[in-house]
């Protein structure tokens, strides 16, 4: 994604699929630009989705906050 990024114009909206894991990547790539993310895999490996995908929102929010 940080790759085609640098190629795109700036005015695009930029959403990064796939393989997103860690909110490291997020800050990163939001960071890099991007407007969006897609991240199903992560949360649906475990037995409680919404609490993964509540948990992972509560740490991206405590990153921003930094």
């Amino acid at each position: 994604s940080l790759e085609i990024a640098a190629k795109l114009p700036p005015n695009l909206t930029k959403i990064s699929e796939s393989g997103l894991d860690d909110v490291g990547q997020i800050i990163k790539l939001k960071n890099a630009g991007f407007n969006g993310f897609l991240i199903g895999e992560a949360f649906m490996r475990t037995s409680q989705p919404e609490i993964a995908c509540a948990e992972f929102i509560g740490k991206i929010k405590f990153e921003n906050e930094k």
